[in-house]
C-alpha cells in the first residue's frame, strides 16, 4: 500500500483552520428574504383559528404560509405522521405553526408577533409511565393509518394507545437461566435527552432558478435524503430541486430529519424570491429531534468464576410526540442490548412511547450508548463483586470465532473483522503499570479507573432493505482525476479517507484526485453521513468505481503500449509493465488520456456502487443486522470530591478496532471526539423539561465540554482486516461515543464506593449515591 495508512488531514483543513470555510450561514445572495417560524407555546391543544392577516400586511413581508400552503405537509421515517407545519393539533412546544419571509430578520420577528393564533388546550402527558397509563389522553388515536416503514411493521402496537412500536429479541430461556444462577445483578438505569450541539445550527438558503428549478443549500451531511423529503412534503418533482451542502458545521444525527430546509423553500417557491433561514440556538432544542431518554431495567445472571448466562433487558423510549427515527433507534437498541458478548440466554424488549415532550431523533450511537451504559454497568458490578479484573471479565464472555449474538447472528473470522479481544488486550497493554499507580485516596478528592465496552455497525444493517452508494472516477486529459462521491464531511474527513481508497486503487498519489462539487445533481445517489456507514459503503463503491476506471485504462495503455491489460500495472502515475523486463514500455497517465481522447475517441470513466443488503430480523428478533462490527473498549480515570459530589475526568483512553486503518489521523481525530463527546454525554448534557417545555434552552444553561473540561484523550487504533470493507476498513466514528458514560460511571464508583445510575452523573446524583452507599 502507498496511500492508505498516510496521515493526511481532511481536505477543507486549511480554510477551515484559517476561518475561510463556507457554511450555510455564510451564505447570501442578492434580493434574499429572512425566514421566521412561529412555533407552539403549548405542548398539546387544538388549533381553533390562525389570522395572518396582519403579518402578511407588514411593509417588508413577502409571504406567510401556513399548513394549508403545505401540499402533503406530512414528514417521519419510522411513521410518516409528522407535519411539516401544525394543521389541527399541536403536540409538542416548539412546533411550527405559521412562517414568514421578510426583507430582514427583524420585520420577520416582528411579523410572527402579528399572527393571531386560538389554541384550545389539550391534556397532556410528560413522562412515560404517564403516557401508558390507563385513561391517558392517546396522542394518536388514527397512528394506523399512517404510512409505517415496513421493515418495522411486525413490531408496530396497532391498539389505540400511546405505544409506537414493542421490538424485542430472544434466545434460550432466560428465566430458567436467572433462576439458577449464583449471581444475578440488577439495576434501574435511567439516560437523559441531550442536544447534539453542532457547531452549525440549522440553517438552508433557497433560490428559484430561471430554469423553473429550485436550489437549496443546507447543513446537512444527507443532502439526498434532505432531497428526498423536501420533495414528498411539498410535492415537488425531483427533478425541480438541486440541493447542495457547502462546508457543513457538524450533524451527530439531527440533521437528517427535515425542518427549516422545507420551509424556506416553500417560502422561495410562494415568494418567487431566495429565502434563508437559520435557527437560533433556543430552536435547536426546540425544532429538531434531540437524543431520546430512555429507562432501562436489567439483570445478568453470572457464574463465579465470571461466564455471563443470561442478559434480561426491557427499556422504554420517550420519543415525543411524533416518531421519525424514534423506533428506529430503538430497533438498533435492541440489537446492540447484548454487546459484544456471546451470552447464551437473551432477552431485550425495547418500547417506543408518544409522550407531549420535545421530539426525540438520531444522536451519534443511534440507541446504543444508552444500552451500552446499563449493560456495562452489571458487569462492573459483577467484576467487582466476583473479584476478577474488568477487563478480564469482558474477555471471558467477548465474541471469537463461532459466537453467537444476541440476535443469533453466527460470527465467523472469515466473515467478520473480529477485534472485540484486541481492543482488551491494547488497554491492558498500555494501562496495567498505569492502574497500579491508580490510588484511591483517603481525603476528600478519590481517585478510580473504569472500562466499559461495546459494538457497533457499520451501515444501516436491518433498518432498511439496502443501504447504498454510488461513484464516479474520470481521468482528465493532464492525467490528474476527478471523484464523484456522494459520502459527505460534515467534520469528520471522511472524503479524504475515501479519496485515499480512490488512489490506492488507481496507482496514483492521493494529491492526484480532486474532489467534484457534491449536489444531488453532480454525484450518485448516497444515503450520506450516518450509521457509521460512509468509509464502508462509500468507500466500498468509490473503490469499485477507481477498480474500473484501472481497468478502463490499462485496456486503452494495452492498444498504445502493445502489451496485455492483464501484464500492465499502474504506479505512481505510470501505466507500465508488471514484468520488469520491460521497463522501457510505459506511458504516463497523461500520455494514456490524450491518446483515449484524441486517438480512441473516449475519456476514461469508471463507474461503481455498492450495497449493503439490509437482513431484517424475523418474528422473534433473530437474525444478521450487521456485516461489518465495530468494536470498542474504553477507559476513564476519574477524581471525584466526595464532599461536593464534583467530578473531574483526568483522562480517558479508546481502543478501537477499525479494520484496516486509512488515514490513521483521521481516525485518532473521531476516537478523540466521540470520546469528548461521550463525557458530556455522561457528566453535564441534559435538555431538562418543565411540561414539555425546556428550561434554559441554551448555552448559558445547557451545559458542553469545553476546553478547560477535556481531559488527557488517548486514542488507540486497533488494526484487522474487515473482510467486507474496501481494502479491509470500517467505520470508528459512532462507536467512539457508544462505551463513554459507561466507563466514566464505572470509574466514578470505583473511586467512592457509590454507583449513580441515571445520566447525567451530576454532584447531586453522585451525592445521593454517596448518602444511600453510607446508608446500607
Amino acid at each position: 500500500m502507498s496511500v492508505i495508512g498516510q496521515r493526511r488531514p481532511k481536505l477543507n483543513a486549511v480554510p477551515l483552520a484559517t476561518g475561510r470555510g463556507e457554511f450555510t450561514v455564510d451564505l447570501a445572495v442578492r434580493g434574499m428574504l429572512h425566514a421566521g417560524i412561529l412555533r407552539s407555546p403549548h405542548a398539546h391543544a387544538r388549533i381553533v383559528k390562525i389570522d395572518v392577516s396582519r403579518a402578511a400586511a407588514l411593509p417588508g413581508v413577502a409571504a406567510v404560509v401556513t399548513a394549508a400552503d403545505v401540499t402533503a405537509n406530512v414528514l417521519g421515517a419510522s411513521i410518516r405522521h409528522r407535519p411539516l407545519m401544525a394543521a389541527d393539533i399541536v403536540r409538542c412546544i416548539g412546533e411550527p405553526v405559521a412562517a414568514v419571509a421578510a426583507r430582514d430578520e427583524a420585520t420577520a420577528n416582528t411579523a410572527l408577533a402579528l399572527i393571531t393564533v386560538e389554541y384550545a388546550p389539550l391534556p397532556a402527558v410528560f413522562d412515560v409511565a404517564a403516557a401508558l397509563a390507563p385513561g391517558a389522553p392517546v396522542l394518536h388515536p388514527d397512528k394506523a393509518k399512517f404510512f409505517r416503514m415496513p421493515v418495522l411493521e411486525q413490531w408496530f402496537d396497532k391498539e389505540p394507545n400511546n405505544y409506537s412500536h414493542r421490538i424485542w429479541t430472544r434466545r434460550g430461556d432466560v428465566d430458567a437461566a436467572l433462576a439458577r444462577a449464583p449471581k444475578v445483578y440488577r439495576g434501574n438505569f435511567s439516560t437523559s435527552a441531550v442536544s447534539q450541539v453542532s457547531l452549525e445550527p440549522h440553517c438552508a438558503l433557497a433560490k428559484p432558478e430561471s430554469s423553473g428549478r429550485l436550489t437549496i443549500w443546507c447543513s446537512t451531511g444527507k443532502p439526498f435524503r434532505t432531497h428526498m423529503q423536501i420533495c414528498g412534503a411539498l410535492g415537488l418533482d425531483a427533478t425541480k430541486l438541486r440541493l447542495e451542502a457547502p462546508d457543513v458545521g457538524g450533524d451527530f444525527g439531527n440533521k437528517g430529519e427535515v425542518s427549516v430546509e422545507a420551509i424556506v423553500a416553500l417560502l422561495a417557491l410562494k415568494t418567487g424570491r431566495p429565502v434563508k433561514g437559520v435557527f437560533t440556538r433556543e430552536e435547536e432544542f426546540t425544532g429538531t429531534g434531540l437524543c431520546v431518554a430512555t429507562e432501562l431495567d436489567a439483570a445478568i445472571g453470572v457464574t463465579p468464576d465470571g461466564q455471563v448466562i443470561a442478559l434480561d433487558m426491557h427499556f422504554r423510549k420517550d420519543i415525543g410526540p411524533y416518531n421519525g427515527y424514534g423506533s428506529m433507534v430503538t430497533l438498533w437498541g435492541v440489537v446492540c442490548a447484548g454487546g459484544p458478548y456471546d451470552i447464551a440466554n437473551v432477552r431485550i424488549l425495547g418500547e417506543s412511547v408518544f409522550t407531549n415532550n420535545l421530539r426525540g431523533g438520531a444522536y451519534r450511537g443511534f440507541g446504543n450508548p444508552q444500552v451500552s451504559f446499563a449493560r456495562e454497568s452489571l458487569f462492573d458490578m459483577a467484576a467487582k463483586d466476583l473479584g476478577i479484573h474488568p477487563l478480564e471479565l469482558r474477555r471471558r464472555n467477548g465474541w471469537r470465532d463461532g459466537s453467537l449474538s444476541a440476535t443469533s447472528q453466527r460470527l465467523s473470522n472469515d466473515l467478520h473483522g473480529l477485534g472485540f479481544i484486541d481492543t482488551l488486550d491494547a488497554l491492558e497493554q498500555n494501562f496495567a503499570e498505569r492502574d497500579r499507580a491508580v490510588k484511591p485516596g483517603t481525603g476528600s478528592k478519590r481517585r478510580g479507573v473504569g472500562y466499559a465496552s461495546g459494538m457497533h455497525g457499520s451501515g444501516y444493517g436491518c433498518l432498511v432493505d439496502a443501504d447504498t452508494a454510488g461513484a464516479m472516477v474520470k481521468l482528465n486529459v493532464d492525467g490528474t482525476i476527478i471523484l464523484h462521491t456522494g459520502g459527505y464531511d460534515v467534520g469528520q474527513g471522511v472524503t479524504m479517507a475515501i479519496l485515499q481508497i480512490a488512489a490506492e486503487a488507481l496507482g496514483v498519489p492521493a494529491d492526484k484526485i480532486v474532489l467534484s462539487d457534491q449536489d444531488t445533481d453532480s454525484v450518485p445517489f448516497d444515503n450520506g453521513a450516518s450509521a457509521s456507514r460512509q468509509l464502508y459503503i462509500s468507500g466500498n463503491a468509490a473503490l469499485n468505481a477507481a477498480q474500473a476506471l484501472n481497468k478502463k485504462i490499462r485496456e486503452i495503455a494495452a492498444k498504445k503500449l502493445e502489451i496485455a491489460a492483464d501484464k500492465l500495472v499502474i504506479r505512481d502515475g505510470v501505466v507500465q509493465s508488471a514484468d520488469p523486463g520491460f521497463s522501457n514500455r510505459s506511458a504516463k497517465l497523461s500520455e494514456i488520456a490524450a491518446y483515449a481522447i484524441n486517438v480512441a475517441g473516449e475519456q476514461p470513466v469508471g463507474f461503481g456502487s455498492w450495497a449493503l443488503q439490509g437482513a431484517l430480523l424475523d418474528a422473534e428478533g433473530k437474525g444478521n443486522p450487521i456485516s461489518a462490527f465495530l468494536f470498542a473498549s474504553q477507559r476513564a480515570e476519574v477524581e471525584v470530591d466526595v464532599e461536593t459530589g464534583a467530578v473531574r475526568v483526568l483522562s480517558l483512553a479508546g481502543a478501537h478496532d477499525v479494520g484496516r486503518a486509512i488515514n490513521p489521523l483521521l481516525i485518532e481525530g473521531q476516537i478523540e471526539g466521540g470520546l469528548a463527546q461521550g463525557m458530556g454525554y455522561a457528566l453535564m448534557e441534559e435538555v431538562r423539561q418543565d411540561k414539555g417545555r425546556p428550561t434554559g434552552p441554551d448555552l448559558a444553561h445547557y451545559l458542553v465540554p469545553t476546553a478547560l473540561d477535556v481531559p488527557e484523550l488517548i486514542p488507540l487504533i486497533v488494526e484487522t482486516y474487515e473482510p467486507t470493507g474496501p481494502l479491509g476498513a470500517k467505520g470508528v466514528g459512532e462507536a467512539s461515543l457508544v462505551p463513554t458514560a459507561a466507563a466514566i460511571a464505572n470509574a466514578v464508583e470505583a473511586a467512592t464506593g457509590a454507583r449513580v445510575t441515571d445520566l447525567p452523573i451530576t454532584p447531586e446524583r453522585v451525592l445521593a449515591a454517596l448518602k444511600n452507599r453510607a446508608g446500607e
